[in-house]
């Protein structure tokens, strides 16, 4: 920077951003994975299950449906070279629907999956944004969890208005999960509801956002520091937890094949 003249144009200033720092790979490669083809076919069983609730669709339309979403997500999968792919979404799918226990994280996952983000996010009331704003409800909105714990200031849980409360954003905290894993958690898919001691931290404090993620089942993947440190950056909302890796929900699916393709060799 002090090379720079004191004062630069905006495309100047731009033009050296990206001489000094590496830009980050996109991952592509997700969307052929099989955690990429059930990503993919948890939307499309959305677009299916939002048309199964309307009570005027008859069962043809239903099946009709279903036959089209899967000729479409079959040619996405021929275009991308993943067909295998997508039958190993397909099937875990069926054994989901089936009633599998090992399944049963593909329909929480369905349920939380969106187009825009399926990061994990709760309601506050944040009361530096309601006096800014002069305006009460101005002082609420939803906040991902990850932002949340790693900025907020004076989280804490407010028994009278019944949700989380802060006093505004600040400079970056210290995050971790409770260190409850062992390496057989590893490379699964798991479901808050089964970890009832699961807690999130911030600078060595519990938080109540633990309790809010308890009472609506999310996923979440565990994978060992070494075998992923090497691959991560800011763009994965990551908790420490020992030697392990958490992530949760959409996040949590790119974690599970970073680490499987790490360990193939595949990501170099």
């Amino acid at each position: 920077m002090s090379a720079l003249p004191p004062e630069v144009d905006r495309a100047t200033f731009e033009e050296q951003i990206h001489a000094w720092y590496r830009s980050a790979t996109a991952r592509p490669w997700f969307v052929t994975s099989e955690h990429g083809m059930i990503t993919a076919r948890a939307l499309a069983e959305n677009v299916v299950a939002t048309v199964a609730k309307d009570g005027h669709a008859r069962p043809e339309v239903l099946v009709q449906l279903r036959e089209r979403v899967e000729v479409i997500l079959a040619g996405h999968a021929e275009r991308l070279d993943c067909t295998a792919e997508n039958l190993q979404a397909k099937s875990a799918f069926g054994r989901c629907a089936a009633g599998k226990r090992t399944a049963h994280w593909i329909e929480t996952y369905r349920r939380l999956n969106r187009f825009r983000t399926s990061l994990p996010s709760v309601r506050v009331h944040d009361f530096t944004e309601q006096h800014r704003r002069q305006d009460w409800g101005m002082g609420e909105y939803d906040a991902d969890v990850a932002t949340l714990l790693k900025r907020a200031v004076g989280l804490a849980w407010n028994e009278k208005l019944n949700m989380v409360t802060i006093r505004g954003i600040g400079k970056y905290r210290r995050t971790h999960a409770s260190e409850i894993f062992s390496d057989d958690d590893c490379g699964l898919i798991l479901e808050t509801l089964d970890f009832p001691n699961l807690l999130l931290y911030q600078d060595g404090e519990s938080t109540p956002v633990s309790d809010l993620m308890g009472q609506e089942s999310h996923v979440f993947t565990v994978v060992p520091r070494a075998d992923v440190e090497a691959h991560l950056d800011w763009r994965l909302p990551i908790f420490e937890s020992g030697k392990y890796r958490v992530v949760f929900d959409g996040a949590a699916l790119l974690l599970l094949e970073l680490w499987r393709q790490g360990k193939s060799g595949g990501l170099g």
